[in-house]
């Protein structure tokens, strides 16, 4: 029957729906029962959880994709820049060799031109006789004459000549042969001493006024300037006065300062002028007037008002180095004609310039390895001295006084030095009577070897028989390192420039540089630091690529042959089995990873810091930088790193240092009340290794590679086991006595904790006093210094240096005894 058919199936149908709901009903009852109380029954709970993390995963790539799109713009600069480098070298090279034929070029070479460099003028035979008579000079160097007749022709001559290369006699000869007064301004007093004294020893009348020159002395030399132009008080009548010295002073040294506050001394200068009794206005360094110029110095713009007073006087501008935009800066400032040309080809109404090669042959580079310790670093300076220059004047050139004082100390109190080395130090606190007995007895030879500071000891000092310059720091610039290697070896005769060198000291160099590191203060560090790092190429060449990089082409290093070995640096002398090249490439991965991980906890890592972290010492632990202070931070070295780093510590200060100068670190500063200090930190540039964890990370394919020379010293490397310790010194026979020697920032103590974590460097661990820079002299801190105590019976006095702008820390050890015989 349909009916109970239907009826039936819709029986059962309900029977089974029935049965389905009470089965539903109990699951539910279940799962009502075990599920998180906290989550709501629409199951969004897990969606949340799942939409945060693929937020927070979004946020991680789009961070990453910033990073990499920093990095490929990274990269293509320095892939463009170095096809520029290429395209270009031909054209760097060019003018390099056009200047074998004085520069002269089609638009010059007319009628109208005067060739300065011959030896066809009235004066010619006047000025070699009195070369040769007064000085001993019997030949002339490249760019003396010519410069010599332009300034005899009154001329306003730009004379840029090497550093030994006879600047002076540019001024003094015409100086001495005219019948009036020549004005020479210079930097430094050291600098007006040392010429004054060899003037005077030939029998010129040469005197200097500077802050330290009495009233009644400045009177006296005023009045033999202006000589028969003198006159009274009053009406203004001239009238000679009675007890003028009859011999004319030929030149009279000042300092720019003398010009920029002195108004008597101007209104001398007037008075000279309008009775033709000034001969010529000569500025000395005059690199220093340039702001482009690296020891620029505000006082010289005050000699921009000459030629607005002294129209017609000649200015003749001297200087070792000057690049092109330094030269115009220069003329601008001095308001000399901004065309020029050179002095074999000069025009009318132009400024005349003179240049010659910088490359002395008979000057020896080298650089050595510089132990880690201040005390085995003294040691090796004075064994290098007693070795090859016992008995010979030299230069010791320091970055701080308190270098210059200590090291000093040191070598006086070696046991190795007595009555075989004598030192006195010198720097810009000294007075100026104690600076002048170091400089009388260094030329004397009373005292072997100077300690200085480049500041106060460098610019124009002119002793012809220095036979070695040392570097215990490296200098802060190639240019400056060029000038003041050039101290040694003036006489022509073979002369040495050693250099100390380790990695480490670049964090004390970025330190003292901090103010103008982003101003080109860091190319310049850089430059100088692959200089010293480099271990095949001549460093004749390696001078003559950047000289020719750097200046433009105003000035060559060696314009014949500048891409010839010297044949007697310490490159071209070294055995090539002595040096190695690694494949850094893995260990420059792990070291950047652990970088990376420790800036990301705020780490602060000094250069030797780094390489002590890097390597897995102190168990993974680094200082970091607090809202409310310091911190410790700490990471495990394998994980972050799959390894620690297995160089030497020498090796691995090396390798964190090529790291930096290739833009795969990058130095960050921080200051306190006393001290900069550079620290380590990933640049974009790491994230081409550092982008790959370990277990991606393939050694043998890497993204990119790095390599490093290494000196190999003893056994060959695969032999010599990997040392988690570093180098350390020899160790020293029983029973030796031991010179204590202190050479450190004197503030080092205030942040001794942070410094010292893993440092292991004592002063190389990078900090910074701000007291410590030495700076040029001027005549307020010259007015400030302190005045001397009683004399010793060799006319010695207990040095005295003052502290200033140190209103509240007191320096240990401000007082220093020297002992000369």
């Amino acid at each position: 029957m349909p009916s109970g058919g239907r009826g039936s199936h819709d029986w059962v149908m309900t029977l089974d729906d029935d049965d389905d709901d009470d089965e539903q009903e109990d699951l539910d009852d279940q799962y009502t029962a075990t599920r998180d109380p906290n989550e709501q029954q629409d199951g969004t709970g897990d969606e949340d959880d799942k939409l945060a993390q693929l937020d927070a995963e979004l946020a991680s790539l789009d961070e990453q994709i910033r990073k990499l799109r920093r990095l490929h713009a990274e990269i293509r600069s320095e892939r463009d820049l170095l096809a520029a480098t290429i395209a270009s070298r031909a054209q760097v090279q060019a003018p390099l060799r056009t200047s074998k034929t004085g520069g002269q070029s089609a638009s010059t070479s007319n009628a109208a031109t005067i060739d300065y460099s011959k030896s066809s003028f009235p004066w010619t035979a006047e000025i070699a006789k009195t070369a040769k008579d007064i000085w001993g000079v019997k030949k002339w160097r490249p760019g003396q004459e010519g410069a010599i007749n332009a300034t005899m022709a009154g001329r306003e001559v730009v004379a840029i000549l090497p550093t030994g290369g006879g600047k002076s006699l540019i001024f003094q000869i015409p100086a001495l042969l005219a019948s009036g007064t020549s004005i020479v301004v210079t930097p430094l007093i050291s600098l007006m001493a040392d010429q004054v004294h060899g003037l005077r020893s030939r029998g010129i009348a040469a005197e200097m006024i500077h802050a330290s020159t009495s009233q009644a002395d400045i009177k006296e030399i005023m009045t033999r300037m202006l000589g028969s132009a003198a006159t009274t008080k009053g009406k203004g009548k001239k009238k000679e006065a009675a007890n003028v010295d009859p011999e004319v002073v030929k030149l009279v040294y000042v300092t720019p300062e003398r010009i920029e506050k002195s108004k008597t001394f101007v209104n001398t200068l007037q008075k000279m002028y309008d009775a033709g009794l000034l001969t010529r206005f000569v500025i000395d360094e005059a690199h220093c007037l340039s702001t482009m110029g690296h020891d620029y110095r505000p006082s010289f713009l005050a000699l921009q008002r000459l030629k607005v007073l002294f129209p017609k006087t000649p200015i003749l501008a001297v200087t070792a180095t000057a690049p092109q935009n330094v030269v115009s800066d220069m003329l601008k400032t001095l308001g000399l004609p901004k065309k020029t040309s050179p002095g074999s080809a000069a025009l009318p109404n132009t400024t005349v310039v003179f240049s010659a090669p910088l490359y002395r042959p008979n000057l020896r580079y080298k650089v050595l390895p510089k132990p880690s310790s201040a005390q085995a670093a003294l040691d090796a300076i004075v064994d290098w001295i007693l070795d090859h220059h016992e008995g010979d004047t030299g230069i010791i050139y320091t970055l701080s006084r308190a270098d210059s004082e200590n090291i000093t100390k040191g070598i006086n109190a070696h046991e190795k030095s007595k009555g075989r080395l004598k030192a006195a130090f010198y720097h810009a606190y000294l007075e100026d009577g104690d600076k002048q007995r170091v400089h009388d007895h260094w030329r004397d030879k009373r005292v072997h070897v100077v300690v200085a500071t480049n500041a106060s000891f460098g610019l124009g000092i002119d002793n012809p028989n220095v036979r070695y310059v040392v570097h215990h720091s490296l200098a802060k610039s190639l240019a400056n390192f060029q000038q003041e290697s050039g101290r040694a070896g003036r006489d022509g005769a073979p002369a040495d420039c050693v250099t100390f060198w380790r990695a480490a000291d670049a964090s004390r160099l970025s330190s003292l540089t901090y103010e103008t590191f982003h101003t080109g203060g860091k190319e310049k560090l850089y430059e100088v630091v692959r200089f010293a790092e480099d271990k095949r190429t001549c460093r004749k060449i390696l001078f003559a690529r950047y000289f020719a990089n750097a200046y433009d082409s105003s000035q060559s290093y060696d314009a014949d042959e500048a891409d010839t070995p010297c044949g007697h640096c310490d490159n071209c002398q070294r055995d090539p089995a002595t040096v190695s090249t690694l494949d850094i490439t893995e260990q420059a991965y792990r070291a950047l990873r652990v970088i990376e991980a420790a800036t990301a906890q705020r780490g602060t890592l000094t250069l030797p810091q780094a390489a002590d972290l890097v390597r897995g010492n102190g168990g993974g632990a680094f200082s970091t930088q607090q809202a409310k202070g310091k911190g410790k931070g700490k990471i495990d070295v394998k994980t972050v790193a799959g390894n620690k780093v297995t160089l030497n510590k020498d090796e691995t200060e090396q390798m964190l240092l090529q790291l930096l100068m290739d833009g795969y670190l990058k130095e960050e500063f921080h200051a306190t009340a006393y001290n900069v200090t550079s620290y380590l930190h990933p640049a974009t540039k790491a994230m081409r290794l550092t982008r790959l964890d370990p277990s991606e990370f393939d050694a043998t394919s890497p993204p990119v590679k790095l390599e490093m020379d290494a000196t190999v010293i003893g056994a060959s490397r695969k032999k010599r086991k990997s040392s988690d310790n570093g180098s350390q010194p020899p160790a020293r026979k029983k029973g030796k006595k031991e010179v204590e020697i202190d050479i450190s920032d004197e503030e080092d103590d205030v942040d001794y904790d942070e410094e010292n974590v893993g440092a292991g460097g004592g002063f190389l661990s990078g900090g910074r006093d701000l007291y410590e820079e030495d700076e040029d002299e001027t005549e307020a801190w010259l007015q400030a210094q302190e005045p001397s105590s009683e004399p010793d019976g060799d006319g010695w006095s207990s040095v005295k240096t003052a502290s200033k702008r140190r209103p509240t820390v007191a320096r240990p050890g401000g007082r220093e005894v020297l002992e000369l015989d």
